[in-house]
């Protein structure tokens, strides 16, 4: 190897070549997990089979070079899509849009309008969910997954029900296009309908899983499928950084996956990534996240404001004059992102130029606008407010207080932006354009904002984190909810590499 293991990794190298049973590895934010994993690989003898599940087809592709010729660098989707044409002998490229299809097919005009974006949605996340091959099919289970992913008929005049009727057809709809037209698949179908039809899955001695905090339980089915009888399996990952509960993520999957496989635990603690003031200040929400013995000291300042001229100063008046510009590699993070919508648009008129990470965020609003079906700004407002009253009231009788704080800051963004339109283009189009501008992916030379979820696997030099008083969110209430937003604490600190500054005003 090309450098000196720490005692952790050392511990798991020991074990892949000497132990036995399969291994859960806990990895602290920058611990360098990938090339850990990729070094203790080289440790299986080539004669056994191995396969490395990646998060993404893209981080497949550039593990590829990375790794021995006799381990395969595969995802979820290619192991299933894969089983699937094996045992229909199909080929073809999986649809786009399969579910829309059926649905323009299987529902008439009226039906379509009232429940067919919500139809289509629910099966989607049906498929996702397991339902009709590991969980049953049961009424219940579909309102649970309308509950979470906010997807609300009533919003178009229609029931829960009768969404519930529709895409139950549109599924079975699915799976016997499936069943008869082989090829007939989509992105969804890779995982679901080999669970669905049982068929066998090529079975390697070895299963590494990358990101194994974000599996869920059709991809643990699939697991189980993959994995030969007696074979070893190894998951990596970080409890502390599974933020996603709000949308259906599991948050126990690690432990899942651990009772699943009778894994034993192997830590895997340093920080390659944060500074040392980084790191202490990390250890306040994951005490055992360690630092570097060469990482060095780094900044961490606790108050520091926006200047007049678009830069930043530290929050203490004697040192105004220490006036430090932001630069195009620095983030700015926030728990919500109306905030940074607000922010975006002070710094755009100082001439700072800035983008909000997130184009799907932006694409949702606009959704949202149209859906409203308004005539000019001024009703859009009003039915904003009429909605977003409607919604958070059934939410918090649900005890859904997340996405009720989702719906009051998707409708602030949107006022937002309405406030920064100039008096004599106050249009709705002027709205969406101005969102879609502002909401960008690509691009180098700009700031960037973005929400401490959206951050997750992102690291910059500077770090930002704007009104880290909102987190904890006032709105998380429930025990899952407050441990969620202890890990956004979490996540938001190690992205920074060199220095963390709050941004408090």
């Amino acid at each position: 190897m090309s450098f000196k293991p720490s005692i952790h990794q050392q511990r798991i190298y020991d074990f892949v070549r000497t132990g036995s049973g399969s291994a859960k590895i806990e990895a602290v934010a920058g611990s360098g997990k990938t090339t850990t994993i990729v070094e203790a690989v080289k440790f299986i003898p080539r004669s056994d089979t191995v396969t490395f599940l990646a998060f993404n087809k893209k981080i497949a592709d550039e593990l590829k070079s990375r790794l021995p010729e006799h381990v395969r660098a595969a995802t979820f989707h290619s192991q299933g899509l894969g089983a699937w044409r094996y045992a229909v002998k199909s080929v073809g490229a999986p649809l786009a849009n399969k579910t829309v299809q059926l649905a323009n097919r299987h529902l008439s005009a009226e039906e379509f309008s009232r429940v067919g974006s919500c139809a289509i949605a629910l099966v989607g996340k049906a498929k996702g969910a397991g339902i009709g091959a590991i969980v049953e099919d049961t009424v219940a289970a579909w309102k649970d997954l309308s509950d979470r992913f906010d997807i609300y008929p009533e919003r178009a005049g229609a029931s829960i029900e009768e969404a519930i009727q529709a895409a139950r057809r549109l599924l079975s709809a699915s799976i016997d296009v499936a069943k008869t037209r082989p090829s007939c698949i989509d992105f969804d179908d890779m995982l679901f309908m080999p669970l669905v039809e049982n068929v066998s899955f090529f079975q390697t001695d070895w299963l590494i899983v990358d990101e194994s905090q974000d599996t869920n339980a059709v991809q643990l089915a699939l697991l189980r499928r993959m994995l030969r009888p007696g074979g070893r399996l190894i998951a990596v990952g970080d409890t502390r950084q599974a933020i996603y509960g709000f949308r259906g993520a599991d948050s126990e999957a690690m432990t899942n996956l651990g009772t699943a496989f009778n894994c034993q635990t192997f830590p895997l603690s340093i920080s390659y990534r944060c500074s040392r003031s980084v790191v202490r200040l990390a250890q306040t929400v994951v005490p055992h996240i360690e630092a570097s013995a060469t990482a060095p000291e780094g900044e961490v300042v606790l108050d520091v404001r926006t200047s007049e001229t678009g830069g930043f100063t530290t929050g203490n008046p004697e040192k105004a004059t220490d006036e430090r510009p932001f630069l195009p590699t620095d983030a700015i993070l926030c728990r919500n992102t109306a905030p940074l919508v607000s922010l975006a648009y002070r710094l755009i008129s100082k001439g700072v130029g800035c983008r909000v990470l997130g184009r799907e965020i932006g694409a949702g609003l606009v959704v949202l606008i149209k859906s409203m079906k308004a005539k000019n700004v001024d009703k859009l407002t009003e039915k904003l407010n009429v909605y977003a009253d409607r919604e958070i009231s059934k939410l918090l009788s649900k005890g859904q207080e997340t996405k009720a704080e989702a719906v009051r800051d998707r409708v602030d963004c949107i006022a937002t932006v309405i406030e920064s339109l100039d008096e004599n283009h106050r249009t709705i189009p002027a709205v969406c354009d101005s969102i879609q501008n502002l909401f960008v992916d690509t691009g180098t030379g700009m700031l960037t904002l973005c929400t401490v979820h959206k951050s997750k696997g992102l690291e910059w030099d500077r770090v930002f984190i704007y009104l880290a008083k909102l987190m904890p969110s006032k709105w998380a209430r429930q025990a899952w909810q407050q441990e969620q937003e202890s890990n956004l604490r979490y996540v938001a600190y190690t992205r920074a590499k060199k220095s963390l500054y709050f941004l408090n005003s």
